[in-house]
């Protein structure tokens, strides 16, 4: 029975967390809600479209066919239009996407999924309806034991290397190291003063 006890206590371990990263959205899903945020006002009056995406974090746009395709929109390959001519084309390219992480007390962590996109929507004309650049934000708290288990090894953005500062570093360290060498400082000149005045 003891042989199986450390067992057990592993197994349920595993089960526990394997749970919890089940229960917790990974970076990419993140990074993909923060790339239709992102566009969500760009094609909210769009019914139909040639869409030329980035080939970069193929994810995003993996994300955002499916969520404007529930949306009730017509999606084309560019240039497959043909007989309908009368479609807008929408392009858009990934200027930066990134996971900052946090540390916070007690064994949390901030995680911050941002996306940034350059974007273009023309009319079948060539006039150029709209041009510009949007961020789309994302931000949750996770425990520091699964942020490895929320990466995906695949695409290097999804596993960030280090942990940002927390709050003690920050904050409360300077605070500490300032008023020790104010103290310090304190001791050193009053205990002169008084060794002088002694004499």
């Amino acid at each position: 029975m003891r042989v199986c006890r450390p067992l057990f206590v592993f197994l349920l371990a595993s089960f526990i967390l394997a749970e919890t990263t089940h229960a917790q959205p990974t970076h990419i899903e993140r990074l993909q809600k923060a790339g239709i945020e992102c566009l969500q006002d760009v094609v909210s009056g769009v019914v139909s479209m040639q869409l030329d995406a980035d080939e970069r974090a193929p994810y995003l746009r993996a994300a955002m066919i499916e969520a404007w395709k529930k949306e009730g929109r017509t999606l084309f390959v560019p240039d497959s239009v043909g007989v309908r001519p009368e479609i807008p084309a929408f392009n858009y390219r990934v200027d930066d996407v990134r996971v900052e992480l946090e540390r916070l007390k007690a064994g949390q962590v901030a995680r911050t999924a941002v996306v940034s996109l350059q974007y273009s929507l023309i009319a079948p004309n060539g006039q150029i309806l709209s041009n510009n650049l949007c961020t789309g934000q994302q931000q949750d708290t996770i425990r520091v034991e699964l942020v490895d288990h929320l990466s995906d090894a695949r695409f290097p953005e999804t596993s960030p290397q280090d942990l940002g500062p927390g709050l003690f570093t920050r904050i409360v360290e300077p605070a500490v190291i300032i008023g020790a060498a104010v103290i310090g400082t304190y001791l050193f000149f009053n205990l002169r003063s008084k060794r002088t005045e002694g004499g």
